[in-house]
C-alpha cells in the first residue's frame, strides 16, 4: 500500500490496525512468545511522547519478574533504573544523542540488575522509526539480546590469558634466576676457593680468614636464595600445600632468628625483640617462617655494619601484627611501588654487596594474602624501613 496517497483519516485507521496487531503480538501465550524470541532476541517499542514501552515479555522474565510484577503501563524508567551505576551515564547519553538525530542507531551494551540482585548483560539496538510534523521523535523500535553468557566466557578467557601471562612471566623469572643469579655466586665461590688454596699454601692466616669469611657469606646468601627459589617454585606449581595449625608466634620468630643469627653476627648487627607473650595463631608455620626469614634477612642485608634490627609482635583486637624494623639505607619513594612484585626485575644490592633475586618480598605477599592478611612497608630513604604484616587470629 502506498501510504502517501492516503488521507489523514485513512492513515489513522491504518495506524490503529497496526497497533491492534502489535497488541495481539504482545498478548500471545508464552509458547508463541518463546517461538518468536528466536536467538535470545526480544523486541521493544517506545512511545516517546507518552513514555510507554511495549516489549517481549521474555525481556523482563529474563530478569526474574513475572507478568503480575510488571505495571500495566511500563515507562522507559522501569528498565533504566535497573542499569548498573557504572553504565547508566553511557546508556543515557547514547539514547540522548540518538533522539537528537546525532546518530543513526541507538546501540549499547550494559549491565542490568535482575530481581535477585544479580547482574545480566544486555545488548540493546534500536532506532527512531517515526517523527512528528516538527521532526521530533515519536516512536523508537529495537531489539535486545541477553549477552550474559557471552560476557562470562569473555571474562573467563581474559582471566585465562592473564594467568597464562603470569605463568610465562614466572617461567622467565625462574630462568633468569637460574642463568644469572645462581651462576654469579657459584662463580664467586669457585674464585674465593682458589684464592683460599693459594693463601693456605703460603700459610697467610689473614688471607685465609678473609676468603673463608667471603666463602661463608656467599654460601649463606646463596642458600637463602635457593630456599626462596624452591619455595616460590613449589607454590607456583601448586606443590606447596597450605597446612594451617595453631602455633606459638614467639616460637615462629625465634626459629627464624636462629637461622639468621650468624648473618647478623657477621655484620655486627644487634637484633632485639618485643613480643606479647602467649600469642597463638592459626597459620601454616612453614609459610609464615618463610615470611619472617625474608623480612629479617632483608633488614640485615640493607643495614650497615653495627646497625640494629628490631622485631615487634603485638595483638591488635582479633589480629596479630608483626613488624621488622631497621636503621639501614631505607627505600626511595619511587621504588616502593616496585616491591612485592614477583614479575618485576627490581632488586637491590645490600650494604655488603649482598645480591637478591627480587622474589623474596613477592613470596611474602603471596603467603600473607593466602592467610587473609596484608603486608606493607613504611620507609624513608637514608633512615631505615619497617615491614609490617597483619594476620587474622
Amino acid at each position: 500500500m502506498e501510504y502517501e496517497n492516503l488521507s489523514r483519516e485513512e492513515l489513522i485507521q491504518e495506524l490503529k490496525h497496526a497497533n491492534a496487531l502489535l497488541m495481539q503480538f504482545f498478548n500471545e501465550k508464552d509458547d508463541n512468545v518463546q517461538l518468536a524470541w528466536t536467538g535470545n532476541l526480544g523486541h521493544w517499542y517506545w512511545d516517546v511522547k507518552k513514555n510507554v514501552v511495549r516489549f517481549n515479555w521474555l525481556k523482563v522474565k529474563a530478569l526474574g519478574y513475572s507478568e503480575a510484577e510488571v505495571p500495566e503501563n511500563v515507562g522507559y524508567e522501569f528498565f533504566t533504573e535497573k542499569i548498573h551505576p557504572d553504565d547508566y551515564t553511557y546508556v543515557m547519553e547514547n539514547m540522548a544523542e540518538h533522539l537528537k538525530g546525532a546518530t543513526d542507531l541507538y546501540e549499547v551494551e550494559y549491565r542490568i540488575q535482575a530481581k535477585d540482585g544479580s547482574w545480566k548483560w544486555y545488548y540493546d539496538r534500536g532506532a527512531v522509526t517515526l517523527h512528528d510534523d516538527d521532526g521530533q521523535p515519536v516512536l523508537l523500535m529495537g531489539m535486545v539480546f541477553d549477552t550474559t553468557e557471552k560476557k562470562n566466557k569473555e571474562e573467563a578467557l581474559f582471566e585465562n590469558e592473564k594467568q597464562l601471562k603470569a605463568a610465562l612471566a614466572s617461567r622467565d623469572k625462574f630462568m633468569s634466576i637460574i642463568s644469572h643469579d645462581l651462576k654469579s655466586p657459584f662463580n664467586s665461590l669457585m674464585g674465593f676457593s682458589s684464592l683460599l688454596m693459594d693463601g693456605s699454601k703460603k700459610r697467610n692466616e689473614e688471607t685465609i680468614e678473609k676468603y673463608a669469611r667471603l666463602i661463608y657469606e656467599t654460601s649463606q646468601n646463596t642458600f637463602n636464595l635457593l630456599l626462596n627459589l624452591l619455595e616460590w617454585s613449589r607454590f607456583q606449581t601448586g606443590n606447596m600445600t597450605y597446612k594451617p595449625e595453631m602455633v606459638d608466634v614467639q616460637k615462629l620468630v625465634l626459629d627464624a632468628l636462629s637461622v639468621l643469627e650468624s648473618q647478623a653476627v657477621a655484620k655486627e648487627i644487634k637484633i632485639s625483640t618485643r613480643m606479647d607473650e602467649g600469642l597463638s595463631i592459626l597459620v601454616d608455620p612453614q609459610m609464615i617462617t618463610t615470611v619472617l626469614r625474608n623480612l629479617i634477612s632483608n633488614a640485615i642485608k640493607f643495614t650497615h655494619k653495627g646497625g640494629f634490627v628490631h622485631v615487634d609482635v603485638e595483638q591488635m583486637d582479633k589480629d596479630v601484627r608483626l613488624a621488622v624494623s631497621d636503621n639501614g639505607v631505607g627505600i626511595k619513594a619511587d621504588d616502593l611501588m616496585k616491591l612485592f612484585r614477583v614479575d618485576s626485575d627490581f632488586s637491590l644490592v645490600g650494604t655488603s654487596n649482598e645480591k637478591g633475586t627480587g622474589i623474596g618480598l613477592g613470596l611474602c605477599k603471596e603467603f600473607v594474602e593466602l592467610h587473609k592478611g596484608h603486608i606493607w612497608v613504611e620507609s624513608e630513604w637514608g633512615k631505615g624501613s619497617t615491614f609490617i604484616f597483619v594476620l587474622p587470629q
